[in-house]
């Protein structure tokens, strides 16, 4: 019996020097992996306007383009051609503009715009401005019965960018309401929505002794970095404040969209679920209703978006209030 049980108990062992021996690991030859990581500049297809002249034009007299039925009027710094950044990437692109002026002897470059219609020194209010030129695109933009009214037609008010220039210091250019971003290029070609006009506009001293010597030159360094390109898709109406404990439910009125254009899934999101959630109204099968959630006392913004048939995506956002 003593026999018997020593046999087993070398036995065992064995096992489990056995299963030790299978639970090793195996170490191969050159069983290495390195990363080796360095900065490759990447080069983004984006063309920007070439050094351009444009004319001091005191009353903004009008001037007939090179399409010679196109007129443009009430511009007292006139540039005759459109000039236009493309972009030709794969990828959108938010535009920047740094500026830096000089202007001759005997001028007054203004920062703020004031009246010079009885002005006699020789003073200027002048304004950088980008705009996006729809509805022009990478084919169009060489096409100037297209480009020339949408160039005359520009007005101030509508700057995505703007800046007032200085003559003591550079200035940096910013968005009048969201960004200006050019939608990715496609096949080579900037797609509509990928186009922007830059210019200069102001007001110059009407009365003042100016001569062809007078000169302003403002420099223009663009910059560019990936963004989302987006449009409007709409309104959202609905009560903006849900009580605590409660609910209330928005509807996107898509009254942005193209003619034409389609969205097949809308998705509705909040920018803090902290405070309120956000969810697709029950019951409702087009997507465009919602029931947003109290959750704490703040503020959310809800937004919904969806990617139209035409490639382009569409979002609307508005700001809930939980009281």
């Amino acid at each position: 019996m003593k026999f018997m049980n020593m046999k087993r108990f070398a036995s065992t062992v064995m096992a489990g020097a056995l299963t030790l021996s299978l639970a090793a690991p195996a170490f191969a030859a050159d069983s290495q992996t390195v990363i080796t990581a360095t900065y490759a500049e990447t080069t983004l297809d984006v063309t920007v306007p070439a050094n351009t002249a444009a004319t001091i034009n005191p009353y903004g007299l009008p001037v007939t383009m090179e399409d010679a039925t196109t007129t443009l009027s009430g511009q007292p710094i006139t540039i005759s051609t459109p000039l236009m950044i493309e972009n030709k990437s794969g990828v959108a692109l938010k535009v920047g503009a740094s500026i830096e002026t000089t202007v001759g002897t005997g001028m007054t470059l203004e920062t703020t715009k004031g009246s010079y219609d009885a002005e006699t020194d020789k003073k200027l209010y002048v304004e950088f401005q980008a705009f996006e030129a729809a509805g022009i695109d990478g084919t169009t933009a060489a096409d100037i019965t297209k480009t020339n009214p949408a160039w005359a037609a520009l007005k101030d008010a509508d700057a995505a960018l703007k800046v007032a220039l200085d003559s003591t210091q550079a200035v940096d250019a910013d968005p009048t309401g969201d960004d200006l971003v050019l939608r990715e290029g496609k096949d080579g070609l900037a797609q509509a929505g990928g186009v922007a006009f830059v210019r200069l506009s102001g007001a110059v001293a009407k009365k003042a002794a100016w001569a062809t010597t007078d000169k302003l030159v403002a420099t223009i360094t663009y910059s560019f970095e990936p963004a989302v390109y987006s449009k409007s898709a709409g309104t959202i109406t609905g009560n903006v404040t849900v009580a605590a404990s409660s609910t209330e439910d928005l509807t996107l009125n898509p009254s942005a969209l193209p003619s034409g254009v389609t969205v097949a899934k809308w998705e509705w999101s909040s920018s803090d679920s902290s405070k309120a959630t956000v969810s697709y109204k029950a019951g409702d099968t087009t997507g465009l209703k919602a029931t947003v959630t109290h959750v704490a006392a703040g503020k959310s913004n809800i937004t919904v978006s969806g990617v139209g048939s035409d490639g382009i995506t569409y979002s609307t956002t508005i700001e809930v209030t939980l009281s």
